[in-house]
Formats: C-alpha cells, sequence, structure tokens
C-alpha cells in the first residue's frame, strides 16, 4: 500500500504532544479502534509495544518505537496477525509556545488481499479521525 500522510495542528506544547503519543498505555482510552496496548519492553533508544486493533478485522501486532526528542517518533512493525509491514513515523513541529504541527506518516501491508482502493479508503478515512481524537485529547476536550 502507498505511504499515506495526513497533518493537524494542536493548540498544545510540543512537549506535551509528544508525550501523549508515547503514552501508548492510554491509546484504548481516546482511539475507539485500539482495544489493547501494552508496553512489552523499554530502553532509552526504543520501546516496543503489542496493541489489539479492529479496523475492518481484528489484528494484533507489535510495533517499535524510536523516539528522537522533542520531534520525530518513528516506527517498524516487530510481528503482526494480518500485517506483512507497519512503518511510519509521527513529526512534530513548535508553531509557537502552544501550537504543535503534526505530520503523520504510515504505509500498511496486509498479508490477506485487500485491494489497494480499499486500504487507502480505509487509512485515508480513519486517519483523519484518530488525529481528531489525539488533538481533543492534548487540548483538554
Amino acid at each position: 500500500m502507498p505511504k499515506i500522510t495526513k497533518a493537524i495542528d494542536i493548540k498544545s506544547p510540543i512537549e506535551k504532544v509528544f508525550k501523549l503519543i508515547l503514552d501508548f498505555e492510554s491509546y484504548p482510552e481516546f482511539l475507539p479502534e485500539v482495544k489493547s496496548a501494552r508496553i512489552l519492553k523499554k530502553s532509552s533508544a526504543h520501546i516496543e509495544v503489542e496493541f489489539i486493533v479492529n479496523l475492518i478485522v481484528e489484528s494484533n501486532y507489535a510495533l517499535k518505537f524510536s523516539p528522537k526528542r522533542p520531534n520525530v517518533i518513528s516506527w517498524t512493525m516487530i510481528k503482526g496477525k494480518n500485517m506483512k509491514s507497519n512503518t511510519g513515523s509521527w513529526e512534530l513541529s513548535s508553531k509557537g509556545k502552544e501550537l504543535t504541527h503534526v505530520i503523520y506518516n504510515v504505509e500498511i501491508e496486509f498479508d490477506w488481499f485487500v485491494p489497494s482502493s480499499v486500504a487507502r479508503s480505509l487509512m485515508e478515512n480513519s486517519l483523519p479521525k484518530m488525529l481528531e481524537n489525539f488533538k481533543s485529547r492534548a487540548e483538554g476536550n
């Protein structure tokens, strides 16, 4: 599947947004598609997290995140059910003391046949909702 990129401005300081993205275990509280998120391993350079999500089907996968304060959090897939690969990044830039510009990049390849138009449509529709949920959480709404 081709890479998909979405952007959003969040009225919150960059460090607060960065910390929210890394608060994986809170994702089920504000992202309805995330059924669970569990940290498997954590070091100063990487965080491994197992997710159970429900989009088209329920998927269980683990990602290895590489945070680089305060601007970038990238990831690669360690293992996954229903996925061959899942890579991406969060790119943050400060637009003033209380405004953060967020760019979300993702590329997912499923291990079962999903027409690329269907996969793209699913991602194009779900990503804006996900980013709006992060925005609401960071802005305290």
